[in-house]
């Protein structure tokens, strides 16, 4: 899909580094990805996301993706799309990933056709970067104070080296890109803290003992920590 499109169509274009090679050859960064849109093609429908990138000569090209998703192939003699009820050999296909999208890791073909199925079935269960993550919005949730009458507490941030000051502008920048986070003029307020975690990354977590202390206890089950245990190096997950 070429910017022109998708601004005209109010199309949101998440940011991505890919890059494509083109018919010509030549190897070309994109403006970004869009999130999945519902292709109708003659009563053949799917969701696809399109590489928005510049280009002049078509507004919006279809990929073997799309006739993946659809089952659908061109009769040159007919000058006409059909949807075949027999499955295209997979050696009608070659592999465009080292075009379009770098896998997590590698699959195996028959692997990549199962994981595309459920990634399509589950189309709106998948977040594909931060910005899609969301919110819940079930209900709004309130801190319950033990005592409303309690005064607002302000405590001081932590002193933190430069190393982890750099660390933390930089989480806070992407948080706020992904509107995971704002800006806020509360009065109430609690440090950050850096934490090292066992893979020698680090997160940021914030220290709320002292709102603890006068917050009303949430009396909800906690799911059994040996069950989240079991989880332990899983790659996918399926939920039903």
């Amino acid at each position: 899909m070429n910017n022109m499109t998708a601004i005209k169509n109010n199309i949101e274009i998440l940011r991505s580094d890919l890059k494509i090679r083109t018919a010509n050859g030549m190897v070309c960064h994109i403006s970004g990805i869009t999130k999945p849109l519902e292709v109708d093609l003659s009563g053949h429908k799917c969701f696809i996301e399109f590489l928005v990138f510049d280009h002049e000569d078509h507004d919006v090209l279809l990929g073997l993706d799309w006739f993946k998703k659809t089952g659908c192939g061109i009769f040159l003699s007919q000058v006409d799309i059909f949807k075949t009820d027999v499955a295209l050999s997979s050696d009608l296909f070659w592999n465009t990933s080292e075009n379009t999208m770098v896998p997590a890791s590698d699959l195996n073909p028959s692997e990549k056709i199962k994981f595309n199925t459920l990634s399509q079935e589950g189309v709106g269960l998948f977040a594909k970067s931060l910005k899609e993550l969301g919110k819940c919005s079930v209900k709004k949730h309130y801190i319950r104070l033990i005592d409303k009458d309690v005064a607002n507490f302000y405590t001081a941030p932590y002193r933190i080296s430069q190393d982890e000051r750099n660390f933390l502008k930089k989480e806070i920048e992407i948080m706020l890109e992904a509107n995971i986070i704002r800006p806020s003029k509360s009065p109430w307020s609690s440090p950050v803290v850096v934490v090292g975690k066992k893979d020698k990354s680090r997160r940021i977590c914030i220290d709320y003992r002292k709102l603890n202390k006068i917050t009303q206890t949430e009396k909800w089950p906690i799911t059994n920590p040996r069950d989240i245990d079991r989880l332990r190096d899983s790659e996918f997950f399926e939920f039903s």
